[in-house]
């Protein structure tokens, strides 16, 4: 059994990971990074997914203002996500893997990319860490297989569109994804 910290988006691939982490036993810690652009649906799925499998949350506040310069030169997930979980391995110390969400589709190159620039932090901030490891453990999985991972009674609150949390808009990403995995009609009916 590892410690595993999750986090989570509150999209399928990360609550997949919730249920992955229970089936195999894990002891768990999540993660929603509450960005000062973050909805409060997002956080309010992470809590309630959270505590339906009786898992600890935290919320570390960042101004996405000061991850601009950042941004310009890592892909938007990784300059959120990464200094969140560097943060918490560090703090916590006694965290194994840090895990995110990802599909089969996913961009390989940004998922290398993920572990590159997370194992460079860890050289660079604290020898406290060397056991921590980042991954993605169902990027293999098509979207609709780690959909259906998730217990119905969970699965109905995902969240699913980047732009309307009611609604599908159907021209962001997450709403194409759907599409691609023909469940665009299964997920909002």
């Amino acid at each position: 059994m590892a410690k595993v910290l999750i986090l989570l988006s509150g999209g399928c691939e990360s609550t997949a990971l919730l249920e992955l982490a229970k089936q195999e036993g894990h002891d768990v810690l999540c993660v929603h990074g509450s960005w000062s652009n973050a909805t409060e649906e997002e956080k309010g799925f992470c809590t309630w997914a959270a505590e339906q499998y009786g898992y600890p949350i935290y919320y570390p506040q960042i101004d996405s203002n000061e991850m601009a310069p950042l941004k310009r030169h890592v892909a938007l997930d990784i300059a959120h996500w990464l200094p969140i979980a560097s943060l918490l391995s560090i703090q916590l110390q006694d965290i194994d893997l840090v895990w995110y969400g990802a599909h089969m589709k996913d961009d390989m190159v940004a998922l290398g990319m993920i572990r590159f620039t997370f194992d460079i932090l860890k050289k660079f901030t604290s020898s406290n860490i060397p056991k921590t490891e980042i991954e993605a453990p169902l990027h293999r999985k098509k979207k609709i297989q780690q959909y259906d991972m998730v217990p119905e009674h969970i699965r109905e609150r995902i969240l699913f569109c980047q732009r309307k949390k009611d609604t599908p808009c159907g021209i962001c990403k997450k709403c194409q994804e759907w599409k691609d995995e023909g469940m665009w009609k299964t997920a909002w009916d």
